[in-house]
């Protein structure tokens, strides 16, 4: 099955869980379009919602990154910036 084969909400359980099975997984959109085989429209749609959702955060280099409360703050906000649209 090629990424293409799965919805946008099997795409999104797809990049969380390896969001959250890698630690340290910091990426630009377009790495992450590329390490996960996806469309890089497709795959900024994947990390938004994942971002919206308080799962990752986009740093202010502008990768995205799993949010660790004891390591970030209290919120998902207190040490990245929100994702730019």
């Amino acid at each position: 099955m090629t990424p293409r084969d799965f919805s946008l909400s099997a795409l999104i359980l797809l990049v969380q869980s390896e969001y959250l099975e890698t630690p340290g997984l910091r990426l630009t959109p377009r790495q992450a379009a590329r390490y996960f085989g996806l469309e890089e429209d497709v795959c900024n749609a994947v990390l938004t919602a994942l971002a919206d959702s308080g799962v990752i955060g986009r740093a202010a280099d502008g990768t995205y990154v799993r949010w660790l409360p004891r390591v970030m703050g209290t919120h998902p906000t207190a040490a990245l910036r929100p994702h730019a649209a």
